[in-house]
Parts: structure tokens; sequence; C-alpha cells
């Protein structure tokens, strides 16, 4: 499963994060079914309890492989990131933990975009 993983993160959009931009993600939410780097990883697990997963540390299931083929960075941005308004720029790489927690919290639980 974790060769699978492998393959699905070196997929066009799943070689960025999803959040921030920062190439090479090694972190994944299998919840949301996104590649994400290991800051922007915590700060959806701290926010939701989301099942966020090292793509070489933690153990693969097939359900959790699915999962994430299921997604995928651009297939969540589409759906989650479709209208964001101009007030709001995305985090980069070197953001503050407390803007990737805002644009976070804005894109998934509040749904604002």
């Amino acid at each position: 499963c974790r060769e699978f993983v492998r393959t699905l993160q070196g997929q066009e959009g799943n070689d960025r994060c999803a959040e921030c931009d920062k190439p090479n993600p090694q972190w994944t939410s299998v919840s949301l079914g996104i590649f994400v780097c290991i800051q922007c990883s915590g700060v959806i697990r701290s926010l939701q309890g989301s099942r966020v997963h090292s793509v070489e540390l933690d153990q693969w299931t097939p359900e959790m492989a699915q999962q994430m083929e299921k997604g995928g960075n651009r297939q969540s941005n589409e759906k989650w990131a479709a209208n964001v308004p101009p007030c709001w720029i995305q985090p980069n790489p070197n953001s503050p933990h407390i803007f990737r927690e805002q644009w976070i919290k804005a894109k998934y639980f509040r749904k604002e975009f």
C-alpha cells in the first residue's frame, strides 16, 4: 500500500502541499485525501482530529490508500478553495503557524471558499 501512496504522491498536484504549496509533502490527511507538509499536517491534526499519516513512517491499509486515491490535492482545492476571496492569501512554505491555522479553519471548517 505504501508504494501505491508514493505513486499518488508523485502525481501532479500531489507533489506540493495542498495548503502552502511546499514541494515534496511527506504527510497526508487521509480524511481529506490530501498530501501536506509537516507544518500543515500539524495544524490539520490539531483542528479536526483528522487521520494524519506519514507517507514513509506509518502503516498503510488498502482502505487508507483507496481514500487517498479518491482524493488528491487538485480535486480537494477545486472543491474547498474554488472561490477564495481576494482578501485571502494562501499560505506559503514560510508562513507562520497562525496564518496556516486561519487558512485551514476557513477552508475546511467554516467553508468560506
